[in-house]
C-alpha cells in the first residue's frame, strides 16, 4: 500500500513539475516569436507595438506566472527549457551589454 501511495505521489509531483516548465517554456517560445518577428520587421519599434498587441493575451498569463512563481522559479525554469540557448543567441544579437549588467 505504501508504495502504491508512492508512485501516485511521485507521479502528481512529476505532472506538476513538467507542466510547469512547460507553461514557462511555451512563454520562452512566445518571447522568442515575438523577437523574430520584430526583426523580421526591421526592429522598427511601432511594429513591436503592433506585434506586442498580436500577442497580448498570451503575454498576460507568461506575465500573471512570472508574479506568481517570482523571478529566480521562473527564470530557473526557462533555463530547462529547450530552446533557452537561442534566446541567449538571440539576445546577445540584439543587445550584447545584456550579459554585463
Amino acid at each position: 500500500m505504501k508504495n502504491i501511495i508512492l508512485i501516485i505521489l511521485c507521479s502528481v509531483l512529476s505532472i506538476n513539475i513538467t507542466t510547469a516548465q512547460t507553461n514557462t517554456c511555451e512563454c520562452l517560445d512566445l518571447s522568442l516569436t515575438i523577437m523574430n518577428e520584430w526583426i523580421e520587421a526591421g526592429m522598427d519599434d511601432s511594429m513591436l507595438v503592433e506585434i506586442e498587441k498580436k500577442y497580448a493575451k498570451k503575454s498576460e498569463n507568461c506575465e500573471k506566472m512570472y508574479a506568481e512563481m517570482g523571478e529566480v522559479k521562473f527564470q530557473t525554469e526557462m533555463m530547462a527549457c529547450p530552446r533557452f540557448n537561442e534566446m541567449m543567441e538571440l539576445m546577445m544579437k540584439l543587445d550584447p551589454s545584456y550579459l554585463e549588467e
